[in-house]
């Protein structure tokens, strides 16, 4: 592991400077997405850092799908897309003292 100054750079553009240990081989939560994901990986990226989503979920979305060792793999950019415009579509609610009004 190193300890310097590395930048990170955020899904919504922004960057920051953090001094921290960085290890040698991100582990597989942190590691970039490859083009095409099983459904729990793709579920838990997009709970992460959009919405909660659950694989089962993914199943209904309008996302290509192929079958490799006989498991289902979405296409990432496709669900991706899909997740923001869910997220772009939904009502802004006011909550005011717990109460949705």
């Amino acid at each position: 592991m190193t300890k310097e100054p590395t930048q990170v750079v955020y899904d919504d553009g922004s960057a920051a400077v953090v001094l921290a240990e960085i290890p040698a081989v991100l582990p597989r939560e942190v590691a970039p997405l490859r083009t095409w994901e099983d459904r729990a990986r793709l579920a838990a990226h997009i709970s992460r850092t959009m919405f909660t989503v659950s694989p089962r979920t993914l199943e209904a979305w309008p996302v290509r799908v192929i079958i490799v060792n006989k498991r289902a793999l979405l296409h990432t950019e496709e669900a991706l897309d899909h997740a923001r415009r869910q997220l772009n579509e939904a009502e802004a609610t006011a909550v005011r003292g717990g109460i949705a009004t």
